[in-house]
């Protein structure tokens, strides 16, 4: 008898006899001391014939499987067909990948999905404070990657065949708008492209799934939206996150992870995100994501992108991004520059202030910025409530305006 094809799926092994078509899926395998058990589903061509789970080592289970397949169609050897697939997808399971000389080659010049953001193939976190516009920054470099076009962003994103879009914060119907959106005077991707999976339980927990799902779709661009709701009970631990991005990480193709950072974090000049220092760490790139301060503009939001990791060369320099959301629900997005400074002007702004109540002027002088820029800065903090003027009415001529925290702002950080 000719052996099966056996090949994997994700977590999932199939043996496929040529033998009456017949196909032997083993699916949720799990190995404890002497027992190897899996969920076996048989089917050929007219359907499913037989789905239990077996444990596959054990002769006693194998003959009840034997059985049932005989009752559903006695014309096949399904003794020596069960034995066979029985070994060799334990065979396959233990079959650790071999150790490979390491050769000198040089880099391939195709190694990055955004030069020099986000690598091929690994993981990078994209991190920023709720309403930075992270979820429609990375639906936009999906969509960009699926119709090859920036749809006017700062990006040249490579092609992407697939992509799987793993949510636990928002719903379909909000991302179909958004895409929508994005999409409504450019191309729109093919129907089965951008694929969508709502989420409630830790990604450990479904990862099983999702990688077979991910294997059978053949996709190559993962985005997870968030890490926190992903990592489960205490996402700051690092026994939370590590086995997090390993899952992530098991995935094929590219993978972008959202991350949020903490409102402490977020008034310093460079945030690092929400969670264990793992986080970063095991990202081999990392991007903060910053709204940039703005008054009276409702429809439209401008975020700066600081490349602050990267295990693959130089940092890229920091850009702009503003995002205008059209009445109709048309979004249109179009490069432009940073927040003034090396950083976020107005966290650095915010990070002085915690030390104590300052004029602008000397808030200016501790930057080395213009007392201008910062002015304007503390005045834009200002209508979001973010600082406060401690004398009602200071700053008038002749005098310079006292700023300070809200009292809320400090009680939060204590």
């Amino acid at each position: 008898m000719i052996d099966p094809t056996v090949k994997a799926f994700g977590d999932s092994i199939v043996a496929v006899w040529p033998t009456g078509n017949v196909i032997l899926e083993f699916s949720r395998l799990q190995e404890h001391r002497d027992t190897l058990s899996a969920e076996l589903h048989v089917t050929n061509h007219a359907g499913s014939l037989h789905w239990s789970r077996v444990n596959l080592a054990s002769a006693g289970g194998r003959t009840s499987v034997v059985k049932a397949l005989e009752d559903a169609q006695s014309d096949l050897p399904w003794r020596q067909m069960l034995d066979r697939s029985c070994q060799l997808v334990a065979r396959h399971l233990r079959t650790a990948e071999p150790a490979v000389p390491l050769v000198a080659t040089k880099p391939d010049a195709e190694q990055w999905l955004v030069v020099p953001w986000i690598p091929l193939h690994q993981t990078t976190v994209l991190y920023g404070t709720g309403g930075s516009a992270k979820s429609l920054l990375a639906l936009a470099l999906a969509v960009a990657g699926l119709v090859r076009h920036t749809l006017g962003g700062p990006w040249v994103v490579g092609p992407v065949r697939r992509v799987l879009y793993l949510d636990w914060e928002a719903t379909r119907h909000v991302h179909e708008g958004r895409l929508w959106g994005l999409t409504r005077a450019y191309e729109c991707p093919a129907s089965d492209a951008l694929l969508y999976r709502r989420l409630r339980r830790p990604l450990v927990d479904v990862i099983a799934d999702v990688r077979t799902e991910a294997e059978r779709g053949g996709v190559d661009f993962t985005i997870l939206d968030s890490m926190a709701p992903a990592s489960g009970p205490e996402p700051e631990s690092a026994q939370a996150a590590v086995p997090t991005l390993q899952a992530l990480d098991s995935l094929p193709g590219t993978k972008l992870a959202l991350a949020h950072v903490s409102k402490a974090a977020s008034e310093q000049p460079q945030a690092k995100p929400f969670g264990s220092i793992m986080v970063e760490n095991l990202a081999r790139s990392t991007i903060e994501v910053r709204r940039q301060e703005s008054v009276g503009q409702t429809n439209e939001t401008t975020i700066s992108l600081y490349h602050r990791k990267t295990n693959n060369g130089p940092l890229a320099s920091a850009t702009g991004v503003s995002i205008f959301f059209g009445d109709d629900g048309g979004i249109a997005m179009r490069q432009t520059t940073p927040e003034p400074g090396s950083d976020n002007l107005a966290a650095r702004i915010l990070a002085v202030l915690r030390d104590g109540a300052r004029s602008g002027t000397a808030v200016a002088e501790s930057l080395g910025e213009k007392p201008d820029s910062v002015r304007k800065i503390l005045g834009r903090l200002e209508a979001r409530d973010r600082v406060v003027r401690l004398v009602p009415g200071s700053g008038g001529k002749g005098k310079d305006t006292q700023w300070g925290l809200p009292v809320t702002t400090r009680d939060m950080d204590a």
